[in-house]
């Protein structure tokens, strides 16, 4: 809950594992799919970034 706003609209890092020069394949994006399998199938970065508000609905009663 530190500054929502802001962090749910930031990622960064390469598309394959310890690929920091992009000799391989460009950065994460907020639209690059992911696939979580049997729960939902690939969905974008951007839909799994809030726990609360997506498909997987987590809720926290204390975070720190």
């Amino acid at each position: 809950m530190r500054d929502p706003r802001n962090r749910l609209a930031q990622v960064q890092g390469p598309l394959i594992f310890n690929d920091y020069d992009n000799l391989q394949a460009g950065n994460v994006t907020l639209d690059t799919l992911v696939d979580i399998g049997v729960s939902a199938g690939p969905i974008s970065i951007r839909d799994t970034m809030d726990i609360e508000n997506t498909i997987f609905c987590y809720k926290y009663d204390e975070l720190y």
